[in-house]
């Protein structure tokens, strides 16, 4: 390769890496909201300060609605641990449902297991017994 088009080259790459960086710092990051739960306290959880939410819990997490049994929210990492008859309810088309979930809501990513963790869409219903799913990009 001669100079110029070297030259050329890195400086595109350095230009998109720019970019790519600028448009993530530009994205807002969304706090996962508490809707709903019988009961709430102050916990330590995986060596950090959670919030234990037991009895019908519901979180709301850009435009999709969570709901469990019980769960450790944890406010400073914006995500969620989920236990019991967990489901996702993602634009009223996407349901996921399992027993466990781990939830991080500054990428999105649902990784949730169980006896049975069940996908269903619009025109498809996957099963399986643990599914890491990045709902933001619904893939």
């Amino acid at each position: 390769m001669n100079h110029k088009i070297k030259q050329f080259f890195f400086k595109s790459i350095a230009l998109f890496f720019l970019f790519l960086s600028g448009s993530l710092i530009a994205q807002k990051v969304e706090q996962i909201e508490i809707l709903e739960a019988e009961y709430l306290e102050s916990a330590q959880q995986r060596g950090q300060e959670a919030q234990k939410l037991v009895g019908n819990v519901k979180f709301k997490h850009k435009e999709a609605l969570m709901y469990c049994d019980s769960a450790f929210y944890y406010a400073g990492a914006n995500s969620i641990d989920a236990y019991g008859s967990v489901h996702i309810n993602q634009g009223d088309t996407t349901h996921l449902y399992g027993d466990e979930l781990n939830y991080f809501g500054n990428n999105g990513l649902a990784i949730i297991s169980g006896e049975e963790v069940k996908l269903d869409g619009r025109q498809f219903t996957l099963t399986t017994n643990k599914l890491y799913f990045y709902r933001l990009e619904n893939r």
